[in-house]
């Protein structure tokens, strides 16, 4: 059964907008590895039944919330990729992609794809203290804890940079962590890394990043992310 609510011109326009779109979930094209640029190279990979995607009718500032399931290792460059093609087309102004912390850990295991890193604000301070200087020695001393290797902690793979703007400090993984502490079963470096920012208690905000590399070789139209 499908229930719709069309009260003006505007909402029936939604309503023709997210039909169109779930068209794309039938098509059965072929990418290998050519990245799609519109819409209807979209294939089964992108979005699909089998991976009990769903598409809903927003009444906020977006017009269509795309929610995608299956395995986050197996899905996230696709998930990049309709991003992509959403992006660039000329009925959409503007996409915003928001991510489960399962897709951090998932990205993790493809360094030469994704680019990481978590961004935090430090809480506002009217008092005399350095919670600055606070933050980053806790920071350093905590995740210096966390062993990856018998001879190397987290601290070997981390950068923290002070951010100016809205955020205070960047913390990105900027070497390769070996796969087999990647995989090994019940160990998270996302929430190794969150309780590492945390700990001592003074963060006010904190917005994780995951950016996907542009490769050389694709063109120019499709080289655009928004995140």
């Amino acid at each position: 059964m499908e229930l719709c609510r069309c009260t003006t011109i505007g909402e029936l326009f939604k309503l023709f907008r997210a039909r169109s779109l779930l068209e794309v979930v039938h098509s059965n094209i072929d990418l290998h590895s050519v990245p799609p640029q519109y819409l209807h190279q979209l294939s089964n990979k992108h979005l699909s039944d089998t991976y009990n995607d769903r598409a809903y009718l927003s009444d906020g500032w977006g017009d269509i919330i795309l929610i995608f399931g299956g395995n986050p290792k197996e899905r996230l460059k696709h998930i990049f990729e309709v991003q992509n093609v959403l992006f660039q087309d000329f009925q959409v102004n503007h996409t915003e992609l928001i991510l489960t912390p399962k897709c951090f850990d998932a990205a993790l295991q493809k360094p030469t794809l994704f680019v990481l890193s978590i961004a935090v604000r430090i809480m506002d301070n009217q008092t005399l203290s350095s919670r600055n200087v606070d933050f980053v020695k806790s920071f350093y001393r905590e995740i210096s804890k966390v062993k990856i290797t018998e001879d190397k902690s987290l601290k070997d793979y981390i950068t923290l940079t002070r951010t100016p703007g809205r955020m205070d400090f960047t913390a990105a993984i900027t070497k390769t962590l070996p796969q087999i502490k990647l995989q090994e079963e019940g160990f998270s470096v996302y929430e190794q890394l969150v309780n590492c920012l945390t700990i001592n208690g003074t963060i006010d905000r904190l917005q994780s990043n995951i950016k996907i590399k542009i490769q050389e070789e694709l063109s120019e139209a499709n080289s655009t992310f928004t995140q």
